[in-house]
């Protein structure tokens, strides 16, 4: 989810009956304190993209960081331990749990394990969460006396929605499979949508692209590829680090090479996010003319 999620979701938490001093502050803190790894676009995209979402949203971090917490709260502030371990685990916990929501998916078993686990529900910007968890937090600044009441509510309104997304999901992949016998594919979210689903299949070396309708109950094919590793410099891209990182989490990656005058352009992409525009989750490998690398880059 997007920071601004996070950091309503932690307000929202607070109501649950956290009244001490900085409890406020250590939840909310905690609910963001998952995306510290973003210090590491300071080493590179390459690396970025190796660690992002990794030790930072993993289990045991869960345990570690909250313990931290309130350990740092006993000692600096004289506070109580298990009060803010506790909240700390509540803001963190709630960071990773939304996190596995939306497609980008986390390493929620880092560091025994660094694939990425996601239920594809959600869009990493959902603006129906956001109006829900605003005007939640709007309704409860007018009333209150009620918050405890009002902050339940919206929990349960939050599980139902995701749990609506899980049904429509379900349902989405029922209709891709009925119409186009398709059985190794993947169904996203796209954004601000609710009845349409982004797919991407593959059946031996042929993958496809588009969109499944709910509303119209239909499936529309966008594209289709026809992978091949045939030519040479992309066997020698798959040396580079942007690109070994991108295949070690896309299951579904294509290969475009084309000429530019006399320089030669690997493109990798991850079609799962071939719905967005521009560039995304793309890493480019320019050659010159003496087969040597000129410029390697990611956009995500």
């Amino acid at each position: 989810m997007d920071l601004i999620a996070h950091i309503l979701t932690g307000i929202l938490i607070s109501g649950l009956g956290f009244k001490r001093e900085k409890a406020l502050v250590v939840i909310v803190t905690a609910s963001i304190l998952p995306d510290i790894d973003y210090i590491y676009l300071l080493f590179g995209t390459d690396t970025f993209l190796h660690f992002h979402r990794g030790i930072t949203h993993g289990l045991f971090s869960l345990i570690i960081v909250p313990i931290l917490i309130g350990t740092l709260a006993k000692y600096r502030y004289e506070k109580s331990f298990l009060y803010y371990s506790f909240i700390g685990f509540l803001g963190y916990g709630f960071h990773l749990l939304m996190d596995l929501m939306q497609e980008f998916g986390i390493k929620i078993f880092s560091p025994l394990d660094f694939n990425s686990y996601s239920f594809d529900l959600s869009f990493i910007f959902d603006p129906y969460l956001i109006v829900i968890l605003l005007i939640s937090l709007f309704i409860r600044y007018l009333k209150q006396e009620k918050t405890l009441v009002i902050t339940l509510i919206t929990f349960m309104l939050m599980i139902g929605y995701f749990d609506g997304r899980y049904y429509l999901k379900n349902r989405a992949e029922e209709l891709l499979r009925r119409s186009m016998n398709e059985y190794v594919y993947r169904v996203t979210p796209m954004p601000a949508e609710v009845f349409k689903w982004w797919f991407v299949s593959r059946s031996e070396d042929v993958l496809k692209t588009g969109i499944v309708d709910l509303f119209l109950k239909r499936v529309i094919v966008l594209d289709t590829y026809k992978y091949s590793e045939s030519e040479p410099e992309i066997l020698l891209s798959k040396d580079m680090g942007q690109v070994k990182n991108l295949l070690g989490f896309t299951k579904f990656p294509y290969v475009w090479v084309y000429k530019d005058g006399d320089k030669t352009i690997v493109k990798w992409k991850d079609l799962v996010y071939t719905c967005l525009p521009g560039e995304r989750m793309t890493a480019t490998i320019i050659y010159n003319k003496n087969g040597l690398v000129e410029e390697s880059k990611f956009r995500f």
